[in-house]
C-alpha cells in the first residue's frame, strides 16, 4: 500500500497519473499545466452549487472497484463541514488558500503548492476563499 501512495504521489507531481490497481485499465491520464482550465469548463466537470459555496468537479480516474479514484476539483469562497471524511485522501493545492480547522481545534492554513492527507473519519471545517486541488481518493470498506 506505502507503494501505491508513493507511485501516485510521485505521478501527480510529475503532472500524469498511471492507473496502479490491477483490475484497473492500464493506460495514463494527464491533467495539468494549460489543461486545467480546459477541463474545468469540460463535460466531464459536475458543478454543484449550495448556499455556502459553489465547487467544481472533474473525475479524471476511478478504479474497477471505485474505491480508487483521483480528479481535479475547486470551490470558491465559502466553508464545507465534515462530520467524518468519507475516505483517505491525498490533495496538492494548484491555487487559492484554505484553511482547514480540525475537531481538536488545531489549525492548518493551506496555499497554491502545499500537499496535505486527509485520514477516513476526519471531522473539522474547511474554510476558502477560493482553490483548486487534484486529489487521489481511497475509500476503504467499513
Amino acid at each position: 500500500m506505502l507503494v501505491r501512495k508513493a507511485l501516485v504521489l510521485c505521478a501527480l507531481m510529475s503532472g500524469a497519473f498511471m492507473a496502479v490497481a490491477d483490475d484497473a485499465p492500464k493506460s495514463i491520464v494527464k491533467f495539468g499545466g494549460a489543461d486545467l482550465t480546459s477541463l474545468m469548463q469540460s463535460n466531464a466537470a459536475v458543478k454543484k452549487t449550495t448556499e455556502v459555496r459553489t465547487t467544481t468537479a472533474v473525475p479524471m480516474f476511478k478504479s474497477a472497484d471505485a474505491k480508487f479514484s483521483s480528479g481535479l476539483f475547486s470551490s470558491t469562497a465559502g466553508y464545507a463541514e465534515f462530520e467524518s471524511y468519507a475516505g483517505d485522501e491525498f490533495c496538492y493545492f494548484v491555487s487559492g488558500e484554505a484553511t482547514i480547522t480540525s475537531a481538536d481545534g488545531s489549525v492548518l492554513k493551506l496555499k497554491a503548492g502545499d500537499a496535505i492527507t486527509i485520514p477516513k473519519g476526519w471531522k473539522g471545517r474547511w474554510d476558502t476563499t477560493g482553490y483548486t486541488k487534484y486529489f487521489v481518493s481511497y475509500r476503504s470498506p467499513d
